[in-house]
């Protein structure tokens, strides 16, 4: 197989990551745990594949991806005065650079649907909790929410079932 060299370099909005292309030198979770030392950053998933092609004269190229997924931004968001989002940043704030010859850097936006992906976008309490004093930020959930932004609706893994079968809250 092919020996991948070189380095991927990942940066969102103005804070960056540099890290070995070669999936042996960097494991899924070192590079998830590398990643979470962004300040924008707060939840992260990374999944590494492979796939070899073959040519005509029975050469064949290995070309490795990694996926990264981004299950959460942090509740006090990181902005300054260039870079903000409301939760859902859009596309144009990620950039990864593919230095190595073999290693495969794509971006994609992800399509919130019903039973897929969903962005938790930065509204007050989560809009689900009332802001108690606008100068803290202190919100008081309603009820089956928690969470200092009210954004947690899991409560001993039970809760999310509940609340989307219409339970009430125990």
């Amino acid at each position: 197989g092919d020996v991948i060299e070189g380095s991927l370099t990942f940066s969102f909005q103005d804070k960056t990551i540099s890290f070995p292309a070669n999936p042996n030198l960097l494991p899924p979770l070192s590079l998830t745990n590398a990643l979470l030392q962004l300040p924008n950053l707060s939840n992260v998933e990374v999944t590494i594949s492979e796939s070899t092609e073959t040519d005509n004269s029975s050469s064949s190229t290995t070309t490795t991806t990694y996926t990264i997924t981004f299950l959460k931004f942090p509740t006090t968001p990181y902005e300054n005065n260039v870079w903000n989002h409301d939760g859902n940043p859009p596309l144009d704030h990620f950039y990864c650079d593919d230095t190595a010859s073999n290693a495969a850097c794509t971006l994609h936006d992800v399509t919130p649907t019903a039973n897929g992906p969903r962005a938790r976008e930065y509204v007050s309490c989560s809009n689900h909790g009332r802001c108690l004093e606008k100068t803290t930020g202190e919100c008081v959930c309603d009820v089956g929410w928690s969470g200092a932004a009210c954004q947690d609706n899991v409560r001993n893994g039970v809760l999310e079932r509940l609340v989307l079968a219409g339970a009430d809250w125990l």
